[in-house]
């Protein structure tokens, strides 16, 4: 997200999207730092938030069986 997108990403995007029936997962990534906010379905019901601060961690999606470390999402921001 940048600075300009993040109200509308968070608020007014995340009310449409969350309507989706197939979508299982929701991931707001911060573009300038390794900060990622992960929300999960659960059958019908959206849990609550995973939050994924720093490079050590793993953006997991189980509804699709793919896991990416988030040095990997983060490699050409923080390396340049």
């Amino acid at each position: 997200m940048s600075e300009g997108s993040r109200v509308r990403d968070r608020f007014e995007k995340w009310a449409v999207y969350q309507k989706l029936p197939s979508l299982r997962h929701y991931v707001l990534v911060e573009r300038d730092r390794p900060h990622i906010e992960v929300f999960d379905r659960i059958g019908e019901t959206w849990s609550g938030v995973r939050i994924l601060d720093g490079l050590d961690g793993t953006l997991d999606f189980p509804a699709i069986g793919v896991s990416v470390p988030v040095r990997e999402i983060y490699l050409q921001v923080i390396d340049g």
